[in-house]
């Protein structure tokens, strides 16, 4: 996951962890946690016996792209080496949040053995709009202007882990893409 601070990256690990808004989840969850470098963590997507059926291993790095030390930069094997969807986010109530998009793009495809030119294979972009419930100050030409000029986002959404709207579609996307379960 990367994408600014604040923008919601750990919140929505913990909406997908636990298959509930952060409203459904209790009040509690819903301040602010600042990402200290990088935390990992895991979700299970379940059939619908309730069996496992695959686990996602998900990095949430910290959004403060200005730290001397950061975990993209620092620790590219790891948090690049292997991924196979990076989810791009960025908030509807935040404009620079998406403007920063091209900054984390750069260093992504600088930390990261990204074939620019061979789009068949991954890392694929997922980009996410979120805090949905919130009023926007996005101009949707430009969130369009994004999904034309980067041809390794592959899909859509628009989000509110706080109210869980769009984590649905986002969920059902994830389970029914085995493309990129190993």
């Amino acid at each position: 996951m990367a994408g600014s601070g604040a923008v919601g990256k750990t919140s929505l690990l913990m909406v997908l962890k636990n298959g509930k808004s952060l409203q459904e989840l209790g009040n509690n969850t819903l301040e602010y946690h600042r990402t200290p470098f990088l935390e990992i963590d895991a979700f299970k997507v379940l059939n619908e016996g309730g069996n496992l059926e695959h686990s996602y291993l998900i990095y949430d790095i910290s959004g403060q792209l200005n730290l001397p030390v950061h975990a993209l930069k620092e620790l590219k094997q790891l948090t690049l080496g292997g991924v196979d969807i990076i989810f791009l986010i960025f908030a509807n109530n935040n404009l620079q949040s998406l403007l920063d998009l091209k900054e984390w793009l750069k260093i992504i495809e600088s930390s990261s053995d990204i074939n620019e030119k061979d789009l068949s294979k991954p890392p694929y972009y997922v980009l996410i709009k979120n805090k949905i419930d919130l009023e926007s100050n996005i101009d949707e030409a430009l969130v369009k202007m994004v999904l034309e000029n980067e041809p390794r986002i592959i899909k859509y959404f628009e989000v509110s882990c706080k109210t869980g709207e769009g984590i649905p579609e986002l969920m059902t996307w994830l389970k029914e893409n085995k493309v990129f379960w190993k």
